[in-house]
């Protein structure tokens, strides 16, 4: 009978580590495969039999990306008590509280992220975390409707202004003309317009001519064109005007209205969930090396699986 008894004793935590692993191995299929709520079973078993930072790093990802951000939330903090915590489970902690409106825990999760991942600090993700915490981007065109197209040009510094034989014409793309340095023009609508400068000099006794076309773009919410692919399906692909040819010089930051930020000209994305979700532009200029300013933030709203 003793020895029956130190038998099952060996065999039993045996058991238990395969009981563990096989209930691991589920949950990442069921992740993989995107059916959360099974994922969230069997991780949830595997963390009863052994508390490890992957199993609460997993849950935190199952929770998350069936926007049940307040487990999301707790598993992302569990994950951080461990020593092979990763910056991903600060960055995605961030996110949450940001989904939560939660700005003070926001604020704290990025102050962690920086004493233990100083190297953030130049990334893109941290100028928009700091930006949205701080002022956030409100899309609102409201009182500066009437303003929202128009421009203000001078050519004073590119002429000698002691060459009375200059002139100096202006050309928009709506074919309005204008004459001298100094010109105000509105456009009607958003998108890419072009100006074009004509200058014809006669100081030499015979007419030269030259001209220079400047290119503007103008965005609303209605520059943001959405696909989803299949139509009606979960799977959406949003893009904007290319705002400059030097992809240097502007980053994008897309929210996409269930927690989730990219960072790039193109927006690809899955939804988990059916449903109504803003989806929020904000584009941010290069005016230093790692420190991006917002210039614009526009919005478009996305409906899947109705």
């Amino acid at each position: 009978m003793k020895h029956l008894l130190f038998i099952l004793l060996f065999i039993s935590p045996l058991f238990a580590h395969s009981q563990y692993e096989r209930n691991l191995q589920r949950g990442e299929k069921y992740l993989e495969s995107e059916d959360y709520s099974k994922a969230i079973a069997s991780l949830r078993e595997a963390r009863s039999d052994s508390s490890s930072y992957y199993v609460n790093h997993l849950l935190g990802n199952a929770y998350f990306q069936s926007q049940d951000f307040e487990n999301a939330a707790k598993y992302y903090n569990r994950s951080l008590e461990f020593v092979d915590q990763d910056i991903s489970d600060f960055r995605q902690l961030y996110l949450t509280y940001n989904f939560l409106e939660k700005p003070d825990k926001a604020q704290n999760i990025l102050n962690l992220m920086v004493e233990y991942y100083p190297e953030v600090v130049g990334s893109i993700f941290y100028n928009w975390a700091t930006q949205n915490l701080l002022a956030p981007c409100t899309p609102d065109f409201g009182v500066r409707e009437s303003l929202r197209y128009c421009i203000k040009l001078d050519a004073t510094g590119s002429i000698d202004q002691g060459n009375t034989s200059q002139k100096i014409y202006w050309r928009t793309d709506d074919n309005k003309v204008y004459n001298g340095t100094k010109i105000t023009h509105c456009f009607k609508t958003s998108g890419r317009h072009f100006v074009k400068l004509y200058s014809e000099d006669n100081s030499l006794g015979y007419r030269r001519q030259s001209d220079t076309t400047i290119s503007f773009i103008f965005l609303d919410n209605n520059s943001i064109v959405l696909e989803q692919i299949p139509a009606n399906s979960k799977n959406i692909e949003v893009s904007t005007y290319n705002i400059e040819d030097n992809s240097d010089t502007y980053v994008y930051a897309w929210e996409t209205g269930d927690g989730n930020v990219y960072f790039d000209p193109i927006l690809y994305h899955k939804y988990t969930k059916n449903g109504e979700y803003n989806i929020k532009l904000t584009i941010f200029e290069t005016v230093a090396e790692g420190v991006y300013e917002p210039i614009c933030c526009i919005k478009k709203k996305c409906v899947v699986g109705k």
